[in-house]
């Protein structure tokens, strides 16, 4: 899933596991798409030893920032979810994007421990969440995602206005 939300958002993306990320990674970001599986109704440890690891370093450094999930999940994905949004509400961060829950239904011994393959489906939507928030985040100053409108992605400004972009393709058009 972050490989794909990486290529969708291009060059502008910097893809780091969760267990090397510093707190000057983060720092430096100009948004955060946190993207991980959820084990056990919970992020999965390796996403919380990274928040453990970088919140108070980054505590009043990175208000405002716009940040967007995805996240891998064997049902629902709502406990991993709810989790990233308390950290994230903590930092002060702004979330643009809907959150992303790819449902995998894994819900027998065997399932849970295999392998899993993302469906072309859900490759893509991971894709257009990266491409969205680069282009998003090209724009400035975003405030929120609010989902797919006639295939465009639809993103709220600051100032009001809104602007909308699709998959391979800049943005299409900015209105008040």
């Amino acid at each position: 899933m972050a490989r794909a939300a990486a290529a969708g958002a291009g060059g502008s993306a910097r893809l780091l596991p969760a267990a090397d990320v510093v707190p000057d990674d983060l720092l430096k970001a100009g948004g955060l798409l946190f993207v991980c599986p959820e084990n056990l109704a919970s992020m999965s440890g390796l996403m919380k030893e990274m928040f453990d690891r970088t919140y108070y370093p980054v505590l009043g450094r990175i208000e405002g920032r716009p940040y967007a999930t995805a996240i891998a999940a064997g049902s629902d994905g709502t406990g991993a979810q709810a989790q990233i949004d308390r950290i994230a509400k903590g930092w002060r961060l702004r979330r643009v994007a809907e959150p992303l829950i790819v449902n995998l239904a894994a819900q027998t011994p065997e399932a849970i421990l295999a392998q899993k393959t993302l469906s072309e489906a859900a490759t893509k939507q991971c894709a257009e969440l990266g491409e969205a928030f680069a282009q998003g985040l090209e724009m400035g100053n975003l405030l929120i995602g609010r989902g797919w409108v006639d295939g465009f992605y639809r993103f709220r400004t600051a100032h009001g206005a809104s602007a909308y972009v699709t998959a391979r393709s800049r943005i299409r058009a900015v209105s008040g």
